[in-house]
């Protein structure tokens, strides 16, 4: 069980994914990435305080977390701290050159500029989560594809770990009902009428005058 990852995979939800890592206290005191995920869950549901300490306490863990700062510059924009927002921009953007999310809010103030040549990109954490509820919804629309896929996968490994004797037996319980159903059709398609004249035939060898059979 990796409870970051099943909290990544329900910021669909964001109140579940909230409680999935509050379960572990331990690992959201030692895990960015947990403390991550966390933020963005609460920046989900527009609760920008407790994301904000989210995000602070993620960078606190690892401050070369790209995005963890450009989501703290998020969360400062909606709160109004402009100048926390721009200076979480910048430092987003000295950690990766490529986040164009971060270069693009710090030039819509006139403040981008383009990193020195040759300098290297940082490794980025596969947390690499959407920010609008148009992005959110297209996530969330993979990850449940994703997980149909895994089902479907697990079942039939479920399937082909059954040991022989499973499939001897539900041999055997296919060809019951099949024995059963052929004895019932042959007994509804005898119809009424035949299973009278049976029935007049042995009264009349016993010697007894039925109405029925008149």
């Amino acid at each position: 069980m990796n409870p970051v990852e099943d909290a990544r995979r329900s910021l669909d939800q964001p109140r579940k994914a909230i409680m999935l890592l509050r379960r572990f206290p331990g690992l959201l005191g030692r895990d960015p990435e947990a403390a991550y995920v966390l933020g963005v869950a609460h920046f989900r549901l527009r609760e920008y305080e407790p994301a904000e300490r989210a995000f602070r306490h993620a960078i606190r863990l690892d401050p070369t977390r790209a995005r963890a700062f450009y989501y703290l510059g998020l969360t400062m924009e909606r709160r109004a701290r402009e100048t926390e927002a721009l200076n979480a921009y910048q430092t987003a953007l000295e950690l990766d050159p490529t986040l164009e999310k971060a270069r693009q809010k710090l030039q819509e103030r006139g403040l981008a500029q383009r990193p020195p040549a040759g300098r290297m990109r940082p490794l980025r954490s596969e947390l690499d989560l959407p920010e609008t509820d148009e992005e959110f919804e297209d996530y969330r629309r993979r990850i449940q594809q994703k997980r149909m896929i895994d089902q479907r996968a697990q079942y039939a490994a479920q399937v082909k770990a059954l040991p022989w004797y499973a499939y001897a037996l539900l041999a055997v319980l296919l060809a019951v009902v099949l024995v059963i159903g052929v004895a019932a059709f042959n007994i509804i398609g005898r119809g009424p009428s035949q299973g009278q004249s049976e029935f007049c035939r042995t009264a009349a060898e016993q010697g007894i005058d039925h109405p029925a059979c008149r």
